[in-house]
């Protein structure tokens, strides 16, 4: 319209103006050198293979695709049958669909909020928390916010990282990279995936966005070449060839390689779509009635695109006869990104839109940012297949059992009988029995997200245990919240609108008795947690602090004092020791600085015997506490189990504390972790770093 064309004018004159008045000097692009990335290892030649035989695996991973982003129903009404909604009648993806009858899919699977965390998690099996790989990598500079972690492993995948294509490259596997790679900033160890134990690298770099979709445009490298332009698919510059599209072909063309020389391969097939800038891909246009310059459309263009080369690929192993020796995982990074309008004063990252009936989308602590496709199937099921009996996997069938992507890894190795490296600690849990559509109860169903950094949604860590979800916020101002908490129960509440944090008092540390009004003289508190076998517990935790009314001026935190009636062990009290001990509370009183400092966990049933005592207590010292229920002001009677202790007179760093409460959830260790060194050490307001917090 007119109007539409006039503001537009309007735009870009003040934009004009405004950047010919700030004209400073820029400092040039680092344009992508391809002979920095050369497309193989070594020559490219596929020598024939005569080792061992071994089924082929594909990771098909899209870019920022959330669960919705589909016409395949990955939700269900709660008893297990599938439900649609809206957004799965919006999208076509017909390729999916075809895919989650010969295979499973899940209703429930986690990612990171962001991209490269998530990557590395897939390779590694190891939580963002973990490999420290936290936020998305900015390949130029540390992309990092005033209260970000300084040690936050900004670097990537380094070398000592046991990841999925070293390990597969060691059993004889040929190991191919397609698109995007995302893994380390520039000239890091991770920039080159030629360096992770790949043989072929096709088009990844350290760049997580493609400048451009279009061959036109060379990817990017037209009319003006960009630092983000795509490299190494040279063959199709000034053709009509959607980037999706010549990335399918180039993979098609190096599994055609493996399977002439009859040698298994790993393909990790990871598209730039559908991560912005988003543009049409021209193919599927006019399967939508709106016009071309709808988001919502546009979008929906590139999850088609995105969906053909699936079915092109499984079309690719049909026909090389390899399908029912082809395993394939499909899954997105994070949750979906899609362009949905929202009304004025709306904010697409904390309504129920963009991933409806999800509250949320990428970057965000919600549903929507975190919960991804995922599909696990044989690309041509065969039970007779001696793989496919290695590793049975139900068809058409929806798993109800959480999963998350730390659980790649471990699945793939135990297919290969690859043991994992001693020093390599791994969070995921096998998939074997719940790809096979049973319930697997050594896999817990809980996930950590935890994003300490600025971007979008702002410092946030949740855990997701059973049907009840934590969310933290560091800076609650900066996520424009009331608290540091929020309770979801998602069975009851899968849209996360009715927060249960006040109801159930989550966040009460420090209050009790000894808390006076002005000055804080000193209090005792708890932090209440569940353990996995529906114990409830609380972390006993006293505080002796100078500061005003609000407690802002911790100084010292304490334990106890109480009094042990050596019921358990004839111990006679706490005691400093590395052991876990059973006590049984006695004459609870006032605390007293420096008299019987332990830090310990107790336990609401005072009729337990001793041998459940002795696997509580153990239980506890091995962090399978879960923060999720109201707080517990110990009583007399209360049996109390001590993870850890520390010695009298002595008080308690931040790292003391942290590991005193290693049988607490992390979120909660961390947090108060941060509340004590706020208010000791910290400069400038600033988090603790990763040590500091004994993460």
């Amino acid at each position: 319209s007119k109007m539409k064309k006039m503001k537009y004018i309007i735009w870009m004159l003040c934009v004009g103006g405004a950047l010919f008045a700030d004209a400073k000097p820029k400092t040039p692009p680092r344009l992508p050198d391809p002979a920095k990335f050369p497309r193989y290892k070594s020559d490219g030649i596929v020598p024939k293979y005569n080792g061992e035989s071994l089924p082929n695996i594909m990771i098909f991973l899209v870019d920022d695709m959330g669960v919705m982003d589909t016409s395949v129903a990955m939700l269900t009404d709660g008893n297990g049958n599938p439900k649609r909604y809206p957004l799965n009648e919006y999208y076509r993806t017909p390729s999916m669909e075809r895919f989650a009858k010969q295979g499973i899919r899940f209703e429930t699977f986690y990612a990171q909020n962001t991209c490269s965390p998530s990557r590395v998690s897939i390779l590694t099996g190891q939580n963002a928390s973990r490999h420290r790989v936290s936020s998305w990598i900015k390949p130029q500079e540390r992309n990092t916010g005033p209260y970000d972690p300084p040690e936050w492993c900004y670097e990537g995948i380094t070398e000592d990282m046991s990841i999925i294509p070293k390990e597969l490259k060691a059993k004889g596997y040929r190991t191919i990279h397609v698109g995007k790679s995302h893994l380390g900033p520039y000239d890091s160890y991770a920039e080159n995936p030629l360096n992770l134990g790949y043989d072929v690298n096709v088009a990844g770099n350290a760049w997580g966005a493609p400048r451009s979709y279009y061959g036109e445009e060379h990817y990017g490298l037209l009319p003006i070449p960009k630092s983000n332009a795509v490299v190494g698919l040279e063959n199709y510059h000034g053709t009509d060839t959607y980037l999706t599209e010549a990335l399918t072909l180039e993979a098609i063309k190096e599994v055609k390689l493996s399977a002439a020389a009859s040698h298994p391969f790993y393909l990790n097939f990871a598209h730039y779509a559908v991560h912005g800038p988003f543009k049409i891909d021209p193919r599927f246009a006019a399967n939508y009635d709106e016009n071309e310059a709808d988001s919502r459309q546009v979008f929906a263009t590139m999850i088609e695109g995105m969906d053909k080369s699936l079915g092109d690929m499984l079309d690719c192993f049909d026909e090389l006869g390899i399908a029912d020796n082809t395993l394939i995982f499909f899954l997105g990074d994070n949750g979906s990104d899609a362009k949905i309008t929202t009304e004025e004063g709306e904010d697409a990252r904390l309504v129920v839109k963009t991933a409806a009936p999800l509250r949320g989308k990428k970057s965000g602590e919600f549903e929507g940012g975190s919960r991804v496709p995922f599909i696990a199937g044989w690309a041509k099921p065969n039970p007779k297949n001696k793989w496919q009996k290695k590793l049975p996997i139900a068809t058409g069938k929806i798993q109800t059992q959480l999963g998350s992507i730390n659980d790649l890894y471990p699945t793939i190795l135990e297919l290969l009988d690859i043991p994992v490296p001693a020093d390599h600690v791994i969070d995921g849990h096998s998939l074997k029995k719940r790809l096979a559509g049973k319930y697997d109860q050594s896999a817990p169903e809980e996930f950590l997200m935890h994003f300490p950094h600025r971007h979008r949604r702002h410092y946030t860590t949740t855990f997701r245990d059973g049907d009840w979800k934590l969310l933290y916020y560091y800076v609650p101002e900066m996520a424009k919240t009331t608290g540091h908490y929020a309770l979801f129960n998602l069975k009851e509440d899968l849209s996360e609108s009715n927060d249960l944090s006040a109801e159930f008092q989550i966040g009460s540390v420090g209050a009790g008795c000894g808390a006076t009004t002005g000055r804080l003289k000193g209090g005792l508190g708890s932090a209440s947690f569940i353990l996995s076998n529906g114990i409830r517990v609380g972390a006993i935790m006293a505080v002796n602090a100078v500061g005003n009314a609000t407690g802002e001026d911790l100084r010292h935190f304490w334990a106890g004092p109480f009094e042990a009636n050596g019921e358990f062990g004839g111990l006679g009290g706490p005691q400093a020791s590395p052991q876990p001990h059973a006590f049984r509370l006695k004459n609870l009183g006032p605390l007293v600085e420096g008299e019987n400092t332990t830090i310990g966990i107790v336990a609401t049933d005072a009729s337990l015997g001793k041998a459940a005592a002795k696997r509580l207590a153990i239980s506890a010292h091995d962090g399978v506490a879960r923060a999720l229920i109201p707080s517990h002001m110990p009583q007399d009677g209360d049996l109390i189990f001590t993870a850890a202790t520390g010695s009298a007179q002595r008080q308690l760093s931040p790292t003391d504390m942290a590991e005193l409460c290693h049988g607490a959830s992390l979120c909660v260790a961390r947090a108060i972790a941060r509340a004590i060194y706020h208010a000791e050490k910290a400069p400038n307001d600033r988090l603790p770093t990763w040590q500091e917090c004994n993460r």
